[in-house]
């Protein structure tokens, strides 16, 4: 696949045929054309250079083994990291490629085991073996213990928000799924 500086498709190619290739090249009306030869014979008259750099992550969390199980998204493209036996929230800024620990949990190891992001980017961290449903506000950067699930050590494994931003967590060792509502701050 040839794709331009944006990372749009420009053209690909497959080699079915043996020594020519069967060419799709990308217009920039919307329409694409195509036919048989060597992309070197189609992209003569084009003369596209392009140059996508490679993508390199050198941020380091330093957070030792088992540090994190799951991460998710917020509405500026950082990533929240789950805390499972770090002591803390971990974020990553792919803009900047810089890993930050965020704010101390202390709800000790194999704490968390998912998490999800609410339409206001609060994040919520399933628990695994911590008592209480985490939540993160990433903008303060600061950790609350959310009411407890009763459920045991064990508990929970992922996270998901729905429509109305509640939160499911599946069940791992629990007998129940588990539903986690922050506007009431209530877990059913």
């Amino acid at each position: 696949v040839y794709v331009d500086e944006g990372g749009n498709p420009l053209a690909f190619y497959t080699n079915d045929s043996g020594s020519e290739q069967f060419v799709v090249i990308f217009l920039d009306n919307g329409h694409f054309g195509s036919g048989t030869g060597s992309t070197e014979d189609l992209f003569t008259e084009v003369d596209v250079t392009i140059d996508i750099p490679p993508f390199a992550c050198s941020a380091t969390a330093n957070e030792g083994s088992g540090a994190f199980t799951a991460a998710t998204t917020l509405s500026d493209g950082r990533v929240i990291f789950a805390p499972y036996n770090s002591s803390n929230i971990g974020i990553y800024d792919p803009s900047t490629d810089t890993y930050t620990a965020g704010a101390s949990h202390g709800e000790g190891s194999a704490a968390f085991a998912g998490a999800t992001t609410l339409s206001d980017d609060t994040v919520i961290f399933a628990p695994r073996n911590s008592s209480n449903i985490g939540v993160y506000d990433p903008d303060a950067d600061t950790y609350t213990s959310g009411p407890a699930h009763g459920e045991g050590t064990g508990a929970f494994f992922g996270a998901v928000t729905l429509s109305d931003d509640r939160v499911v967590f599946p069940p791992h060792d629990s007998n129940n799924v588990g539903v986690y509502d922050h506007s009431s701050d209530t877990y059913t």
